[in-house]
């Protein structure tokens, strides 16, 4: 507790580092700038990932203030995905300066990054409402997530590029709502360009999807 928000920088890094040795000196990825580029997508994984889990728990853990207080059961998954998304901020705060330094061009992405993080924080909090919802009936969801969530990982571009993923498994990122985000903040962050209107298009109908 005493590093507190610090650990929306530190915890990202060292998985990131993590990884960069796996793949930049075990399996030999050939990316530029390999640390950044995990980065720019596990800054945001974390924040989903997060606000999905804790979002699990958030009614049952405070069930007596919701008995004693009227008051709207929404605004307690609406703080888990507030909170984390402070987290986000925070994270992108420290980090940007970095990929600013090593590619200038980033400069000019990070005109639309207030417009991605609200696209995913509308998505995250569309996820966040309903599986609070769900884990009250089910408490087998926080047992799903634990799984759930280290596949999800695995098939979300966190930590390689798209373009190495053989045509006849593409279906597989397609298919993960969160691949479209991950690669805006990728473009964003990382490339230093607008990304694809095709992935933006995917995100925005996620976004109202899983709000409504």
């Amino acid at each position: 507790t005493a590093l507190g928000f610090l650990w929306a920088v530190i915890n990202p890094c060292l998985i990131a580092l993590v990884i960069t040795f796996v793949f930049s000196f075990v399996m030999r990825a050939e990316i530029k700038n390999f640390p950044l580029f995990i980065l720019s997508g596990i800054l945001p994984w974390f924040f989903f990932s997060n606000s999905f889990s804790e979002s699990a728990s958030a009614l049952r853990q405070n069930q007596d203030i919701l008995n004693k207080f009227a008051m709207a059961k929404e605004i307690v998954p609406l703080s888990v995905a507030m909170s984390n998304l402070l987290h986000l901020m925070v994270g992108l705060a420290v980090i940007i300066p970095f990929f600013v330094f090593f590619n200038p061009a980033v400069a000019l992405g990070l005109l639309l990054l207030p417009v991605a993080l609200l696209i995913f924080f509308l998505f995250t909090l569309g996820v966040c409402l309903w599986l609070s919802i769900l884990a009250v009936y089910s408490r087998d969801v926080s047992v799903f997530l634990n799984v759930g969530t280290n596949f999800l990982f695995w098939i979300t571009p966190v930590f390689y590029d798209t373009s190495v993923i053989p045509a006849r498994y593409h279906w597989v990122i397609q298919c993960n709502p969160l691949s479209s985000f991950i690669r805006i903040f990728q473009a964003l962050l990382y490339e230093g360009s607008f990304g694809n209107p095709y992935w933006w298009g995917i995100s925005f109908i996620l976004a109202v999807v899983s709000l409504a």
